[in-house]
């Protein structure tokens, strides 16, 4: 559904953080890791897929943050509440950048369920409440 949006924005994301143009490689793996954990996960708007694919490229795609996973475990997944879950930054930068991202994705995918936008197109860096006429 949102797979073309995603890997247009993941890679272009894994290209700049990292300078690595053939990031598109681990989408694949890490979605497995993600649709075995997360069923709902090939419905999701593209800006929460986004989410966890920068999650699975910083710390792995098995990472494990039970906060998370709770609010996203569900055939209804609470991007809202999963907006909020913050990895732990110790002063990495990188982390913070990190953290902000996903906060902006997650509560993106939220808006797209919550006002019935088209959930295939990547909102990120903008609010898609920000697209409404």
């Amino acid at each position: 559904m949102a797979r073309e949006s995603v890997e247009r924005a993941f890679v272009g994301l894994a290209t700049v953080l990292s300078g690595d143009a053939s990031a598109a490689c681990r989408l694949d793996a890490n979605e497995g890791v993600f649709r075995k954990k997360y069923p709902s996960f090939a419905f999701w708007p593209s800006d929460a897929q986004l989410a966890l694919h920068l999650l699975g490229w910083v710390l792995g795609p098995g990472f494990n943050i039970p906060e998370l996973r709770q609010a996203l475990t569900s055939l209804t997944p609470d991007f809202a509440r999963a907006a909020g879950v913050r990895v732990p930054e110790r002063g990495h930068l990188a982390l913070v950048t990190l953290n902000s991202a996903n906060h902006r994705l997650l509560m993106n995918a939220h808006d797209v369920l919550e006002c019935d936008f088209d959930p295939v197109p990547v909102y990120y860096p903008r609010w898609p409440n920000s697209l409404r006429p």
